[in-house]
């Protein structure tokens, strides 16, 4: 017998409310667990790396379809590139079911991500290229791209850092004081609300629904008088181009002044898990 919806949540959600999330996390989060339960009810167990899988296709898929200018296409590709997060939400719920966790989905999962959402915005400016070319264009395709991926990985540069000191020199962290959790409460930095809007502001699902305010203006103004005549596509990638060269910039001042103390952090929680 599969369990109940509230039952659901607790098990692969890990008891989370997602309270302190968005509204159209917790409405993802939700629909997510109903789709989990529906393939659980069929009684067909899935691998969560074949969920993983279509997820990052739907993805790929769902991007290149924003090259055509064919409406209905265009629906498709945005349908599609929704209902990738969709299946990235899922593939955890099921991996959390089953308690079959795999570094290979995970590798899957980054993968994808460091393919589709460079791709969303390569193909945005490919699109504005056909229609007239400029290298300009081009260029801040390509910026947009590089920066989406270069944000994130900021955001994981105390892990790799502290993983890569550990491996390379291992004998510097074993002669290292235990040192209690009161001291490792992270510095507050002017940059650091920006940051955490602006990492809202670019996170896919508000990147892919901005895509599609903009696609559907453009089509609609040739239909509609009432719409402003102005390029709409252009205004986003022009606004994402500077705005995460702002976000990248604020990220590095940030970074150079608290890398040493999150990469201890990470240090005092493996201590701490070692001693349970």
């Amino acid at each position: 017998m599969v369990e109940s919806i509230a039952e659901l949540q607790k098990i692969c959600h890990n008891n989370a409310r997602f309270t302190d999330r968005p509204w159209w996390y917790r409405l993802y989060r939700a629909t997510s667990i109903r789709f989990t339960r529906l393939i659980l009810l069929s009684g067909i167990k899935i691998n969560p790396n074949h969920i993983t899988l279509l997820e990052v296709i739907m993805g790929i898929s769902g991007s290149l379809l924003l090259l055509s200018s064919n409406i209905l296409v265009l629906i498709i590709g945005f349908v599609f590139l929704f209902a990738a997060y969709l299946f990235d939400c899922m593939d955890g719920e099921l991996a959390r079911y089953y308690q079959e966790f795999s570094s290979a989905g995970s590798y899957l999962d980054e993968v994808g991500h460091a393919i589709v959402d460079p791709l969303l915005f390569t193909v945005l400016a490919l699109t504005l290229y056909f229609q007239s070319p400029s290298t300009i264009v081009m260029i801040m395709g390509f910026l947009t791209a590089f920066l989406i991926r270069f944000i994130k990985a900021n955001f994981q540069l105390s892990s790799f850092i502290f993983v890569k000191e550990v491996t390379s020199s291992p004998e510097t962290f074993l002669h290292l004081p235990e040192t209690e959790k009161t001291s490792e409460k992270k510095t507050k930095s002017i940059l650091d609300i920006p940051i955490l809007f602006a990492n809202s502001i670019k996170h896919y699902v508000i990147t892919v629904f901005i895509f599609m305010l903009a696609y559907t203006l453009d089509y609609l103004k040739g239909v509609n008088a009432v719409i402003p005549f102005f390029d709409y596509k252009l205004i986003v990638l022009v606004f994402y181009s500077l705005f995460l060269s702002a976000v990248a910039l604020a990220q590095i001042i940030v970074n150079l002044k608290t890398i040493e103390q999150e990469k201890m952090s990470l240090f005092h929680k493996v201590q701490e898990a070692i001693r349970r």
